[in-house]
């Protein structure tokens, strides 16, 4: 256990960032790689047993692997909220005659509660702009600080802003 201590202690912070905080992969992005070629060197020039060198090369891999799959869910719990919120609006556009001017005014009558994003600590809520022109959009913070992706209520499309 104390052979890959680093290690475990690596894919800890590593989930602690990416899933936990903001839901992303831009750490794992990062730090994988450069971890898995270290390890493999590693491996390679230190000779340890073969399960500590195994434990050691694929902690990156599995790393990397559980964050796109959290990435992943976390895409796709966003698109189905953001569906719903979207239905939500054009039934209150339906109604009224125009889009909310915010999102809060399709509780509780179109919504029971306006849902997250994604479920992470930061950059986890929905923003929503009701501001002719170009028209009411829904976005959404994907990979922070930059990655958002929008929908233009006009329009009836999904765009992606970095």
């Amino acid at each position: 256990m104390t052979a890959v201590r680093g290690s475990l202690i690596s894919l800890l912070v590593l989930v602690f960032l990416d899933v936990v905080l903001d839901g992303s992969y831009i750490f794992s992005a990062l730090v994988c790689p450069i971890w898995f070629l270290v390890a493999v060197v590693r491996a390679i020039a230190s000779r340890p047993s073969a399960g500590v060198a195994a434990a050691r090369v694929l902690m990156p891999l599995f790393a990397g692997l559980l964050v796109a799959a959290n990435f992943y869910l976390q895409g796709s719990i966003a698109m189905a909220n953001a569906a719903r919120l979207i239905q939500a609006c054009e039934q209150f556009r339906e109604a009224n005659g125009a889009y909310p001017e915010r999102l809060g005014d399709l509780v509780p009558r179109y919504l029971n509660s306006i849902p997250r994003a994604k479920y992470c600590c930061f950059e986890s809520e929905f923003a929503y702009y009701y501001e002719p022109p170009p028209g009411p959009i829904l976005w959404w913070e994907q990979v922070p600080p930059f990655g958002h992706r929008f929908y233009n209520f006009d329009t009836g499309e999904w765009r992606y802003l970095d």
